[in-house]
């Protein structure tokens, strides 16, 4: 038995309508989405071993920024590119707003703590 069944035209799906029929087609399943930490599972590891400064900033853009920080030096730590003292240079950055900021250009990110 098939699990999928492709939809009407008003897109509904009638099983047993397209039973009947014989016009039951397989839909191909979507490829389940991994989390964050099955996808960077050996860099969150050298993250976690990282002596990390506290940030600056109020209790929620602190909370916030940490992910960005964790997210955004996984990245560099994946694509390879990392210099010998990444944690120095990522403690450079400690104010929250930064974090922030950056939150959506990680190769800004990975050019600043390259340097």
């Amino acid at each position: 038995m098939l699990d999928y069944y492709q939809a009407g035209g008003d897109g509904e799906v009638d099983r047993n309508h397209y039973m009947r029929t014989g016009r039951v087609r397989e839909l191909r399943r979507k490829p389940v989405k991994k989390t964050f930490e099955e996808r960077y599972a050996t860099q969150l590891k050298e993250y976690n071993e990282m002596k990390l400064v506290d940030l600056k900033g109020s209790p929620k853009q602190i909370a916030w920024a940490n992910d960005i920080r964790k997210k955004a030096t996984c990245w560099v730590l994946k694509r390879g590119r990392v210099h010998a003292k990444l944690t120095e240079k990522v403690n450079r950055y400690g104010d929250a707003g930064f974090w922030i900021d950056n939150r959506n250009d990680f190769a800004y990110i990975e050019d600043l703590l390259r340097v």
